[in-house]
């Protein structure tokens, strides 16, 4: 989502490490109320630098260029069916990558990303 957020043009973006978990540790508030948001106007505007072309990602499929799809799912998303097959969005060569490995275990907390 991250990723998604940033090629569309958002440039102050932020991810709980830990989710709800590391907020309630960190002593944050938490409220059932529902919040009330203004329109931002927002209107998408995709940075080309950051998103692969179809013509890019055909050109190093196959290749031994160090290039590779990792679709950062964690393994219970993931099936077990041949990339590019059956398992939908999957590129041929894809290899997973747990997104668990984005995120230091023992330090689940709130935190600023600066990208």
């Amino acid at each position: 989502m991250y990723w998604t957020l940033k090629a569309a043009g958002l440039q102050n973006l932020s991810i709980l490490n830990g989710g709800v978990k590391a907020w309630r540790a960190a002593n944050l508030p938490l409220t059932t109320e529902p919040a009330t948001v203004a329109p931002s106007g927002y209107t998408a505007k995709i940075d080309p630098r950051l998103v692969a072309t179809q013509e890019e990602v055909a050109r190093v499929i196959g290749t031994n260029t160090g290039a590779c799809s990792t679709p950062g799912r964690p393994p219970s998303s993931s099936r077990d069916a041949p990339c590019g097959g059956e398992d939908p969005g999957t590129l041929v060569g894809a290899k997973n990558v747990d997104n668990a490995v984005w995120f230091a275990k023992a330090a689940a907390r709130c935190c600023r990303h600066p990208m």
